[in-house]
């Protein structure tokens, strides 16, 4: 363990506040829908548990835990009491021995109320060792006192890892929460002036949507214009950041194999980003790469892993609520979604991507699915529905009582043929409710099928779930 006036030293230098009682460079004014939640879960001295926010890299997390920061010490918590600590800091990252959670859960900075719980805000958890062991252990701890002491949020972009320590140690001492790119409704707020109302904003700017399509839900770059330049950032911060600096290198002899590997882990994320929305074809992508169709397939873990795609399973109606059969599951592949919209035209082969048809069409699919985990208690619970002859669904998913078929256009118009064939495709997945979201401005129903706009989904995405006439 490292010592305590060392670790202090370290610990300081990223909590200014314990020495001026407050944030001196303040994040963003606007929050997060997460952010009340976690500020309460932080507050509730009776549940007894950790909270693990779980989301990938250039999403907010970081700035999350600054604000949750500044709220605490808003509402009079005492600064000192609150600790911050990130375990992939540069500065810290080379020290040895490595800190640990231990170590900081152990400081006693100047101006520790004790009668007031401590709040550990712990930034990229699975960086440190034994963090699982470490966190079912303070858990338990506080759990034997009268009253509680310690109130735990801890961050990480590694789910895997994250899900492995839950398994291990975490039953009933955690909970996950997960946290994507804004929302388009959070995108607004960003936008809005101090002061303005979200209809102020729709006719000062520019179409808000319009650039929330083009740029993606990415915080840092809410404020920019979509040009070859934000995608290039949006290129830089998840390629060379995300992949081939956090994600491990598949291990291979020497220093070639490892570089050529890595390599390839890129291109097919560069290729699952261009496909967005496609069935995924192992085979294929294995012969592409030059590469075991095993070492493909555990690199499409490993991109799952790191929240930078999304895995949606086929569906087949065996039965009323029912999943898919086994032997039916096997035989089908899964779509593959990227986790952030933004990176499709990022990754696009376009100097002008949303002028794209094929870009628009995967933007469009891939930033209703972003809404729709939203409004699922698991992201395991969204699926995709298709037949041989391509009677098909694109997402299929249940909210209560009610089964949803959401089928996602970036045209304004559709046949009657295309709203039979999906009105047919729902009936056979047993569909509640029936939904094609396109491009077009007015609601309207035809067909036994609700015509939904997707700036009225994105705008108030709950919206989808009301029962219509």
């Amino acid at each position: 363990m490292m010592s305590q006036p060392h670790i202090l030293v370290q610990a300081t230098a990223q909590n200014p506040w314990w020495k001026v009682g407050r944030l001196i460079d303040r994040p963003f004014l606007q929050r997060r829908d997460i952010h009340q939640r976690l500020c309460q879960r932080i507050g509730d001295g009776e549940q007894r548990r950790a909270t693990l926010l779980i989301g990938p890299r250039q999403v907010g997390k970081s700035v999350l835990l600054r604000q949750v920061v500044e709220t605490l010490l808003d509402e009079g918590c005492p600064p000192a009491n609150v600790t911050y600590f990130d375990f992939k800091d540069f500065r810290v990252q080379g020290l040895r021995p490595p800190i640990g959670p231990g170590d900081v859960a152990e400081l006693e900075p100047a101006g520790t109320q004790p009668e007031v719980p401590r709040v550990l805000l712990l930034d990229e958890i699975t960086a440190a060792p034994n963090w699982s062991q470490w966190l079912k252990q303070a858990v338990d701890q506080d759990r034997r006192n009268a009253r509680s002491k310690v109130r735990i949020l801890a961050t990480d972009s590694a789910a895997a890892t994250l899900r492995h320590g839950s398994v291990d140690s975490g039953q009933g001492r955690w909970d996950e929460e997960r946290i994507l790119g804004l929302s388009f409704p959070e995108y607004v707020r960003f936008q809005c002036r101090p002061g303005e109302s979200e209809e102020d904003l729709f006719g000062r700017a520019p179409d808000p949507l319009a650039g929330y399509l083009a740029k993606g839900g990415f915080p840092e770059h809410v404020a920019a214009e979509p040009s070859e330049e934000q995608r290039r950032r949006v290129r830089e911060d998840i390629v060379e950041r995300a992949i081939r600096r956090d994600l491990p290198t598949v291990r291979g002899t020497g220093r070639r194999a490892e570089r050529l590997d890595l390599e390839r882990l890129t291109s097919l994320f560069v290729f699952l980003a261009q496909e967005s929305g496609g069935i995924f074809q192992p085979g294929s992508r294995a012969r592409d790469l030059e590469a075991h169709r095993t070492t493909v397939t555990g690199w499409v873990r490993m991109l799952e892993d790191a929240c930078l795609i999304h895995r949606i399973e086929p569906f087949h109606p065996s039965s009323r609520r029912a999943g898919p059969k086994a032997s039916r599951r096997l035989a089908m592949k899964p779509k593959l979604y990227v986790h952030e919209h933004g990176l499709i035209p990022a990754l696009a082969l376009s100097s002008e991507p949303m002028n794209e048809p094929r870009v628009r069409a995967a933007i469009a699919e891939t930033v209703v699915l972003r809404h729709i985990l939203d409004l699922v208690p698991r992201r395991e619970a969204v699926h995709y529905f298709r037949r041989k002859d391509n009677l098909e669904i694109d997402f299929l998913f249940e909210v209560g009582e009610r089964r949803y078929a959401v089928e996602v256009t970036a045209s304004e118009h559709a046949t009657s043929k295309e709203l039979g064939r999906l009105r047919a495709a729902g009936s056979e997945a047993e569909a509640d409710e029936v939904v094609l979201i396109h491009s077009a401005r007015d609601e309207a129903r035809a067909n036994g099928v609700r015509l939904l706009p997707l700036r009225q989904f994105l705008r108030r995405p709950p919206g989808l779930l009301e029962v219509q006439p």
